[in-house]
C-alpha cells in the first residue's frame, strides 16, 4: 500500500505537469498535430498517384506491344497480298502495257 501511495505521490505531479505543459503550449501542440497530418496525407496522395503511374506505364507498355504486333502483322499481310500471282499478273501485264505504249 505504501508503495502505491508513493508511486501515486511521484506520479501524479507529473503528469498535471506535463498537462500543464500541453495546455500552456496547446497552440504549437495543435501547429506540430496538423503539420504531421497533413505530412501523412500528403504522403497517402503521393502513393495513391505514383500506384496510377505505374499501372498507365504498365498499360502504355502493352499498347506499344499491341501496335508492334499490328505493324508486324501489317507487313505480312502487305507481303502475302504483293505474293498474290493475281496480282502478279496483272503488275506484268501492266508493265507490257506500258512498254507498248
Amino acid at each position: 500500500e505504501s508503495g502505491l501511495k508513493n508511486a501515486a505521490e511521484n506520479i501524479i505531479p507529473k503528469v498535471i505537469e506535463g498537462l500543464s505543459w500541453l495546455v500552456d503550449n496547446w497552440s504549437a501542440v495543435s501547429t506540430a498535430l496538423v503539420g504531421i497530418t497533413t505530412g501523412l496525407v500528403a504522403f497517402k496522395i503521393a502513393a495513391g498517384i505514383s500506384g496510377v503511374v505505374d499501372k498507365l506505364r504498365a498499360s502504355f507498355t502493352a499498347a506499344k506491344a499491341a501496335e508492334e504486333g499490328l505493324t508486324v502483322a501489317q507487313w505480312l499481310l502487305n507481303t502475302a497480298m504483293e505474293a498474290n500471282p493475281i496480282g502478279i499478273i496483272i503488275g506484268v501485264v501492266a508493265a507490257l502495257v506500258a512498254a507498248i505504249v
